[in-house]
């Protein structure tokens, strides 16, 4: 058993609702498998999208997902921003950008400066500024 607040309590409910066929045995948080950035749903937005979720699996690892996000941000256009790097038809060498042509020969940096407890002290920061207890 783990003792919930009101607020934790209301919070994994909600969550639970996002999965209308679960079973007691199923994780909270499941394994989820999702697209690349750039895919579009069914009303054209981009963005990753889940495409399946198996609730008898728990999620994979916050570091392993956190460094896969950071290398797919070097492959965001930093010419028009919203296209994606794709690598050059063989034999040629480096990445044009899908959207807008955009040749490079190298990929940008990216976030791989980023550390995963570097959000986690960013959120922290912005909450205390917030007074959020």
């Amino acid at each position: 058993m783990i003792p919930l607040n009101q607020r934790a309590l209301a919070a994994l409910t909600f969550w639970a609702q996002q999965f209308p066929h679960r079973h007691p045995e199923h994780y909270v948080f499941p394994l989820e498998k999702c697209s690349q950035a750039g895919s579009k749903d069914s009303f054209g937005f981009a963005g990753n999208l889940i495409y399946d979720t198996d609730p008898m699996q728990p999620i994979g690892d916050i570091k392993e997902a956190w460094e896969g996000a950071k290398r797919r941000t070097r492959r965001h256009c930093p010419q028009c921003k919203a296209g994606i790097l794709a690598d050059k038809e063989k034999p040629e060498i480096g990445y044009a950008c899908v959207e807008c042509k955009f040749d490079v020969q190298g990929l940008p940096v990216g976030l791989l400066g980023v550390r995963f407890h570097d959000l986690r002290h960013s959120a922290v920061s912005r909450m205390i500024a917030a007074r959020v207890p």
